[in-house]
């Protein structure tokens, strides 16, 4: 999937990332990024009635609708796990690898910033510090250091909505 100078819209699965996907139709429609399903976030896209491009997962949350669904199927896996690289091998040829530290999350805002993508625009993704504060201290250090590298073209559909605000009510 050409990825380069795109704008990219990944839908991960945090609190509220259904109702924010609905809310994200008409960016969709009208930048028609590409579709970046992480884990059960690919679900919600489907259910939607999207068609993602991409989806990178955990080999375990790889659902029989993901498989069908004609979207590049990415394995998320860590470089540091032997069994996790070993078990990829029964995957068939089409299916890509990703060894990445840290989530799945981490792994489509690394892969979308390598590869060019213009716009990163997250829908259902870690983006507040409560956020990272819930998680575990070792999670928390490689979420931040991610952040810190894609940051310039990281954006949040929920700033992207605060935006769309029509200027009378910022004063």
């Amino acid at each position: 999937t050409e990825l380069e100078g795109r704008p990219i819209l990944i839908v991960g699965t945090r609190k509220g990332y259904k109702k924010d996907l609905r809310a994200a139709k008409g960016v969709i429609t009208a930048f028609k990024p590409v579709l970046v399903g992480v884990g059960e976030g690919a679900e919600a896209l489907l259910a939607e009635g999207f068609q993602p491009d991409i989806i990178i997962a955990r080999a375990a949350q790889i659902s029989r609708k993901m498989w069908q669904s004609g979207a590049e199927l990415i394995v998320h896996i860590d470089p540091h796990q032997q069994s996790e690289q070993e078990d990829f091998a029964s995957f068939s040829s089409d299916t890509h690898v990703l060894p990445c530290l840290g989530n799945s999350e981490e792994a489509a805002l690394l892969l979308g910033y390598e590869k060019g993508g213009e716009w990163l625009i997250t829908v259902g993704v870690r983006s507040h510090m409560r956020d990272f504060l819930a998680q575990g201290e070792e999670d928390m250090r490689s979420a931040l250091l991610v952040r810190m590298k894609v940051g310039e073209r990281l954006v949040d559909f929920k700033s992207l909505q605060a935006l769309a605000i029509p200027s009378h009510h910022w004063s």
